[in-house]
């Protein structure tokens, strides 16, 4: 329990750093290009390294849970997507807000759906 809570906390480490430094890198006025850029890529990566895990029963489980829930957890971010759609309302931008809203949620399941798509082909291709 305590290595699994140890592997948890230093990848979330990584993983906050890495969605600190990309925010860092990207900002557009009044549009959250940030947040949709991380979550869009971590929805990506999430479903495609647990669909890789179903064909790949050996790979380190504390590793695994290392990348979900430390690394990616940290890395994408519910409470800012929710906090970024709060401050368009409260300045009126709605249809920046409603294009945050379509390309988080819409773009949120494309993007794990084609890194499914995207492991499972790999799974096919490439046994270990």
């Amino acid at each position: 329990m305590f290595y699994n809570s140890l592997v948890v906390m230093i990848c979330a480490a990584l993983g906050g750093v890495a969605r600190f430094s990309l925010s860092q890198v990207i900002s557009v006025l009044q549009f959250p290009l940030a947040t949709v850029c991380v979550n869009l890529f971590g929805c990506f990566c999430l479903a495609f390294f647990n669909e890789w895990l179903v064909v790949h029963d050996k790979f380190p489980k504390k590793l695994a849970l290392g990348i979900s829930t430390g690394f990616l957890g940290a890395f994408t971010t519910f409470s800012s997507f929710t906090l970024d759609a709060l401050h368009l309302l409260q300045q009126h931008l709605f249809w920046q807000w409603t294009s945050y809203m379509l390309l988080s949620v819409v773009g949120g399941l494309i993007f794990a759906y084609i890194g499914m798509r995207c492991a499972q082909w790999l799974n096919r291709k490439v046994r270990i």
